[in-house]
Order: C-alpha cells, then structure tokens, then sequence
C-alpha cells in the first residue's frame, strides 16, 4: 500500500469545507490533512468522550480512504464525515440490490440518500459489549490496506504522525495506535456485525481503503465477504456504488 498515494488521493481534491461550511483549499493549509483533520478535530473537542471517540474512528477512516472512486467523494468526506458517506453508499446499493437493478443503472448518491441512511441504518452495532461502528468500520480499512503485505514501517510512520497532529485526547490516540499496530483478524473485523446495512458498510470501507489492484486485495474482498455472509452477488453491488460515488 502507497501512504503517499491515499494522503494525496484525500487532498487533490483541491477544495474542501470548514466545520462552518466555508470553501477553503486544503492544499494551501500548513497541514496537507488540514481540510479533513481540522474539522474533525475542531468539533472532537468540544464533544463527550464516547462521542468524540466515534468521530476520531471517522477522521482516520477519511485518512485510510484509498481508491481512485474517494477522489471524487473528498470534498463529501470531509463536509459529513467519512461514516456519513458509508451510510449513505451501502443504503443505495442495498436498495438496488433489493430490487435487482443492472448494475449499469447505478446513479451516485445524493444528499437526500445520506438523510435516508441516518435515519434508517441504527448508528451503532446490535452488541452492546463489542466495539463500536465507526471502530469496526476502521479495523476493516486497516486490515485491507495491509493485505498487500506492502504496509511498511515508513507508512506506519506516516499515518501514526497523521494521528498525532489531530487534536485527540491520549486514550483516543492510543486505542487508534494500537489498531494500527496489530494484525487484524475477519473474525474480529465481523464480531458484532449483525444487519445486512452495517455488513455493507464494513465492505465498502474495505473496498474505498485500497486500490484492487493484485490477486491478495481481491482475495482479501472476497474473504471478507465470505466472512460477513454477503448474499451471492451483493458484493458486485457495493463495488459499484463506490465507484459511481456520490453527488457533491
């Protein structure tokens, strides 16, 4: 996996909002993070610990977005959240699914599907005693963008330093490291995953942290897929949706 590769990938998207929904180039920043990280950031900190907790998983998911398909969904990414964006792909790709559309009629998602998804997907695991979501959703990008076995110490650098520059508290940071810091296994990436929403939503968040460039990415995919139970077919559906992206 190229490190460099998923930082630029977040930022050529050239323009970006602020927590207060002004327009700012966040290439222009002291920080090439700064248009995602900030807001993330910014509003962490004035948020309870379980709460802020959730949304620094959501931050570094926006740093672990790695496929062609997030250079479009940048400027989304950072506007709601990368756990937004999620939501709003897997509810799409779900419905079509459902109804057994061609692929080929695939149309990005919209602001309004993204509604839909917050109101319909529950926020949380079915579990009370596991991990959370967004953490669930940020074991499953780490694992993909180690299954290349390129994920070296010098990336592991880099991603730890762009942890460290977002204002997270100690424990955050900590839990965060250590996620990054270990091998992952399917069984603990689908412990707790129990809706066919979230099962979509923790795919799709495998599929966006990498490029499915070789055979150990897609036989990744396709383990993880056969770890969470998709049905026959779902899969090609999520893939998709991801590509096509979303609406900004």
């Amino acid at each position: 996996m190229n490190l460099d590769r998923i930082l630029s990938t977040i930022t050529e998207s050239g323009v970006a909002d602020d927590p207060d929904g002004n327009a700012v180039n966040s290439a222009s920043q002291n920080s090439p993070l700064q248009g995602i990280t900030s807001g993330v950031s910014n509003i962490a900190s004035q948020l309870p610990g379980g709460m802020a907790g959730g949304l620094a998983a959501g931050g570094v998911m926006a740093l672990l977005l790695g496929s062609k398909s997030t250079r479009k969904m940048a400027k989304k990414v950072a506007k709601v959240g990368g756990t937004a964006v999620l939501g709003g792909l897997a509810y799409k790709a779900y419905g079509n699914w459902q109804k057994n559309r061609s692929l080929r009629q695939t149309q990005p998602v919209l602001d309004h599907d993204i509604d839909l998804a917050s109101q319909t997907i529950p926020s949380q695991l079915e579990t009370s005693n596991g991990p959370g979501l967004e953490i669930t959703l940020l074991k499953a990008m780490i694992a993909a963008a180690k299954s290349d076995g390129d994920f070296d110490k010098d990336e592991q650098r880099k991603l730890f330093a762009s942890v460290e520059a977002m204002s997270l508290n100690v424990n955050q940071k900590a839990e965060i490291f250590e996620i990054m810091s270990r091998d992952i296994t399917f069984d603990e990436i689908v412990a707790g995953v129990i809706l066919d929403e979230h099962k979509a939503e923790v795919y799709l968040a495998a599929y966006l942290a990498i490029e499915v460039d070789d055979q150990m990415e897609r036989a990744f995919l396709n383990n993880l897929a056969t770890a969470l139970n998709l049905p026959k077919g779902f899969s090609a559906y999520l893939e998709q949706q991801a590509d096509v992206g979303v609406e900004n």
